[in-house]
């Protein structure tokens, strides 16, 4: 990669850096950072030119670190970068400062976007547990929550080891099951109050779960009683 090809604007050439900080490209981020500091020497920039597109990054990685909740303080090339800019370090000190800063702060973004991907989960499957009534899908809850419906298939079952899918008919089959012995509701009732749009299909996964009808579940229930 040269980010000094053509006549790109420094603020294009500082966003690469950036997104291959996001996109966690380590070795190309350690390799892109030298060839900036090369760039703006092989043009000639200023020194203070120089510094100042130091800060402007510097201040644009702590702007997304803040973006994610991230805890800068807890990067360990923080303090060090924060004196290199109050005590107007070296150029060359600050290449390497930054270089390591990067490094670490790519580092942080993944494992806050870790944490906050849990945490997003969790508040996804409470609304499951909430709504689970309701016609929802996949692809109503993604919406819901501004996420990729694929993405968040695959980040459910990561988590909960479980596809969405199979989960939500537990929890309706565990409904279902709570009020066929709790209640004297018909069974195409109880299959709307659940969430399926039809009774037969109700019936059928039931079946398939219990490995006998709805209300056969029942009477057994009752029989026992």
């Amino acid at each position: 990669m040269n980010l000094y090809s053509g006549c790109i604007p420094i603020h294009e050439k500082e966003q690469e850096l950036l997104t291959l900080m996001e996109e966690q490209r380590v070795e190309a981020l350690e390799n892109a950072v030298g060839e900036w500091f090369n760039g703006m020497r092989t043009v000639n920039y200023a020194p203070v030119a120089v510094t100042s597109a130091v800060h402007q990054l510097i201040s644009a990685v702590l702007s997304i670190l803040k973006s994610a909740e991230a805890n800068v303080k807890e990067i360990p090339s923080f303090k060090p970068i924060l004196a290199w800019q109050a005590d107007r370090g070296t150029l060359a000190e600050a290449r390497q400062l930054l270089t390591v800063f990067m490094l670490d702060s790519a580092r942080k973004l993944a494992e806050q976007r870790q944490y906050n991907h849990r945490g997003a989960m969790t508040k996804i499957k409470q609304y499951i547990e909430a709504n689970y009534s309701s016609n929802i899908s996949l692809r109503s809850i993604a919406s819901e929550f501004y996420m990729n419906p694929v993405y968040l298939g695959q980040r459910f079952r990561k988590v909960y080891g479980v596809y969405f899918n199979d989960f939500l008919l537990q929890l309706r089959m565990e409904e279902a099951k709570k009020l066929l012995r709790q209640t004297d509701m018909r069974v195409y009732e109880i299959a709307e109050r659940v969430g399926f749009g039809s009774s037969d299909y109700f019936a059928t996964q039931f079946e398939k779960k219990e490995s006998c009808s709805p209300t056969e579940y029942r009477n057994r229930i009752l029989d026992e009683g």
